[in-house]
């Protein structure tokens, strides 16, 4: 009984993050009301309000579940029997799927890992959110830490600053392309493909011990 009564909330939390995020995308945050989302959602305010105490919170919400996403399509990827470069191509293939299903995410991660860092001051959803920041963190230093085994990454590499520089710029790489796709083969001849498959090759190269 238990079990199908946390199937039901899920269902109702899914539905109502789904709406909101239809209109967060559309009309952006601020521009989006409860009666907004309860209009969209077909929910009422009062229900609303039953699965989350604020319009901030389903917003965390619905950056939680891109974040969930992507950690456990690192997880699936350092489970695999793969070299650091394989490996490599699945990670920077995983933040493209991230950024591609969970644009809304992708672009609010960042801001909302960093407007508050007491935990005594964090909401439910915002210490979510940077639980699994930290989960994926973790996966990513995993990686580096398999590229310094394999002796392919520097031994010197100090890999929790690294993370957040590969984090950086993958998310600097696949927006450009994301955003400047055509121009790219308009100015350049290059295709979105071939900018990427460059530029992450160029990020590769700083922390490998010969380059790439």
């Amino acid at each position: 009984m238990e079990d199908r009564k946390t199937a039901v909330e899920t269902l109702h939390r899914e539905r109502i993050m789904d709406a909101s995020e239809r209109l967060f995308l559309e009309k952006g945050f601020q521009g989006t009301t409860i009666a907004d989302i309860s209009e969209a959602a077909d929910y009422s305010r009062r229900t609303i309000y039953a699965y989350f105490e604020s319009k901030d919170e389903i917003l965390c919400g619905v950056v939680a579940r891109g974040l969930r996403m992507l950690r456990d399509e690192l997880r699936a990827v350092l489970g695999e029997k793969l070299t650091f470069f394989e490996m490599y191509g699945k990670v920077c293939a995983a933040m493209r799927a991230y950024q591609e299903r969970h644009p809304l995410s992708a672009s609010h991660v960042n801001a909302a890992q960093a407007e508050k860092l007491a935990g005594d001051e964090l909401t439910n959803g915002q210490r979510t959110v940077l639980e699994l920041g930290s989960e994926i963190n973790e996966l990513l230093e995993q990686f580096l830490r398999k590229g310094i085994a394999e002796g392919v990454v520097r031994k010197s590499l100090p890999v929790r600053l690294a993370v957040p520089v590969l984090w950086a710029g993958m998310t600097s790489l696949l927006s450009l392309a994301a955003a400047k796709g055509a121009y790219f083969v308009r100015a350049f001849g290059v295709s979105e493909e071939e900018f990427l498959k460059y530029g992450f090759e160029q990020l590769l190269g700083g922390i490998l011990e010969t380059g790439v």
